[in-house]
Parts: structure tokens; C-alpha cells; sequence
């Protein structure tokens, strides 16, 4: 459906998206950009921290994977961010090629940036890299991508290969066996888990209490619009952290609501390089804060989770941007 859209729809929806994550109580959102052309207009179109990662993917790629590495360095490096950071995104492993995974790993090592990538979202990713066979492999095999790194799972894989790191963030987490999960917790890698979307698809039930109990940083993610059902009938569906927040809840009932808030402040915070700048009042931190009303007798982390995500004010670096209820 993309492949018909212009500049102008892409850099339209990417404003909208913005706009709907901002109007929900964002301050920062770590990004991962598809269409780098975007880059540095978009930045400008938002008062949100944008840490933007450029995503890579090798299947069908018209470009070697030093030449898109290269391209998406130099526009980082031509472009600098002004009000966020950057990173490389190889979009999944099944979907890039060893030798892509090992040029974006060395460019961000040697410009100390953070890596994001899609890990051990679905069964059939799990079937494909442990098994050798089911459908995944044998389309990604016709499209002529080499299959000689399966036979291990995708998070072995990726140690292998240097990838997991304190400065990776890993998306999606769902397939994981012990082995993986231990390999996750002694790189001190991150995982971002995405409700909506893992409702969606009907995955296998997220490893939370294996990964708290090895120590991991967790964060909760909105992922994509496109794996994302309405919050009630009639309404489009919307990129919207509360909404995350209480499919959260509603999987893990036992979990306690200022954990949960923590998912979506101080861990997201650590996630991205700033725990001791963003996701917590402390000093030196920057002043962003989101109001949202509750009862004054109320558990303000109880309140979290039942706020819709509508009318809340928003304050970053100490400035109002979205303001309905103050005025």
C-alpha cells in the first residue's frame, strides 16, 4: 500500500503520528525511520525529543549493506539532531543479512549508538532460525536470502555476532528459551514489549516474569498503527502509550500499577542512554511532565492506568506545549 505514497503522505502521517503520541502525554519517542528523506524536516515539525533510528533491511535490497550503513551515517552526520539522538535500526534477522547486521553494529560502536531492532517477535521467526523450515524460510530462501544463519535462535544468533549490548534495545522478546533470556540479562541488552501489537497477532504469552527475574530492563512500546485495533468501535486506531499501559495491565493483572508506570518512564529513559535525565524528577533532569486528573485520595499509579489518554497536559523543558486543562 506504501509503495504509492509520495513525500507528502509520508512526511503528513509521520506529523500525525507525532501529534497523537504528544496530545497522549509523550515527551520523548525513539523512532525508527523508514523513509530517512524525512530527516531533518520531521525533527523540526515537533516539540517532542525524537530519538530517530534509521531502519535497515537487506532482503531485496538494491544497496550492499556497507553502502546502506554508509548512507545512513553520513545523514546522521550531516544532519545532526538538534533535540534527541540517533541510532541504526536493522529492521529484524530475518529480515537482514549477517553482513548488514555486522556493518551497523561496527558503525554504532564507533559512534556510540544505541541499535534497535525487531528480536524474537513470532513463532515462525522462531521455527525459521531453530528449525531451518516452515513458511518464513522457505519464502525468505525463494527471495534469495541466505538461510546459512539459521539453526539457532535468533538471540544466540545475535551474540554471535556481537549485537546484544547495553546500548541494544530488542523489540518484541516473545520467543525466548533460558538460554536466551540469560544471554539477554548478562549484556545488560534491553527489551521493549508492545501490547497492543502482541494482542493482535495472538503471540505466545510475553516472558515477563523470566526476564524481570533475570534482571532485564523492561519498557513498554506502541510498535506500529498497523498492528493496533481501535480502543472502542467507530474509532481509528491511535498510537497511544495509556492504551499500551492498560493492555498491559490487563495481561498482567499481578503486576503492580507503579511498576507498570516505571515501564513507561525510568526504564524507556534507561533504554535509551538518559536515565539520569529523562522519566524521573531528580536533579538536573529535564522538566518534562504530563498532568492527568485524579481523586486526591486516589494511588496516582492506580490512576495511570485508568486515565483514556485524552486531555492530559504535556510540559517539556519546562514549557507547556499541550495544555487543555490549565488553560
Amino acid at each position: 500500500l506504501k509503495a504509492d505514497w509520495t513525500y507528502s503522505d509520508y512526511a503528513n502521517s509521520w506529523i500525525a503520528g507525532a501529534n497523537q503520541l504528544l496530545e497522549s502525554g509523550c515527551t520523548t519517542v525513539a523512532d525508527i525511520e523508514c523513509v530517512p528523506e524525512l530527516i531533518p524536516e520531521v525533527w523540526r515539525s515537533t516539540p517532542m525529543r525524537v530519538h530517530t533510528f534509521h531502519e535497515l533491511i537487506s532482503v531485496r535490497g538494491r544497496q550492499t549493506p556497507r553502502a546502506q550503513v554508509a548512507e545512513a551515517v553520513a545523514n546522521f552526520t550531516n544532519n545532526p539532531n538538534p533535540n534527541g539522538g540517533v541510532g541504526l535500526s536493522p529492521h529484524a534477522p530475518y529480515s537482514t543479512s549477517s553482513e548488514l547486521r555486522d556493518e551497523a553494529t561496527r558503525a554504532a560502536n564507533e559512534n556510540s549508538w544505541c541499535l534497535c531492532m525487531h528480536i524474537a517477535e513470532s513463532e515462525a521467526e522462531d521455527q525459521m532460525f531453530r528449525n531451518s523450515s516452515g513458511e518464513m524460510f522457505d519464502w525468505l530462501a525463494r527471495n534469495n536470502r541466505s538461510m546459512a544463519d539459521c539453526g539457532q535462535s535468533p538471540v544466540k544468533l545475535l551474540h554471535k555476532s556481537g549485537m546484544l549490548s547495553d546500548h541494544t534495545i530488542a523489540v518484541h522478546c516473545n520467543e525466548l528459551d533460558s538460554e536466551d533470556i540469560e544471554l539477554i540479562a548478562r549484556t545488560k541488552t534491553h527489551v521493549v514489549h508492545c501490547p497492543q501489537s502482541h494482542a493482535y497477532f495472538g503471540h505466545n504469552p510475553f516472558p515477563l516474569k523470566e526476564l524481570q527475574n533475570a534482571g532485564v530492563n523492561i519498557s513498554l512500546g506502541t510498535d506500529s498503527l498497523a498492528s493496533t485495533k481501535a480502543p472502542t468501535s467507530g474509532l481509528k486506531p491511535r498510537l497511544n502509550l495509556f492504551d499500551e499501559v492498560k493492555q498491559f495491565a490487563k495481561a498482567n493483572p499481578n503486576t503492580p500499577p507503579q511498576q507498570i508506570s516505571e515501564m513507561v518512564t525510568i526504564n524507556s529513559a534507561t533504554a535509551l542512554g538518559h536515565g539520569d535525565e529523562l522519566g524521573q524528577v531528580v536533579t538536573n533532569a529535564h522538566a518534562d511532565f504530563i498532568t492527568i486528573p485524579h481523586s486526591t485520595n486516589g494511588d496516582p499509579y492506580e490512576a495511570l492506568l485508568e486515565h483514556e489518554g485524552l486531555g492530559s497536559s504535556v510540559m517539556i523543558n519546562g514549557r507547556w506545549i499541550y495544555a487543555p486543562l490549565i488553560g
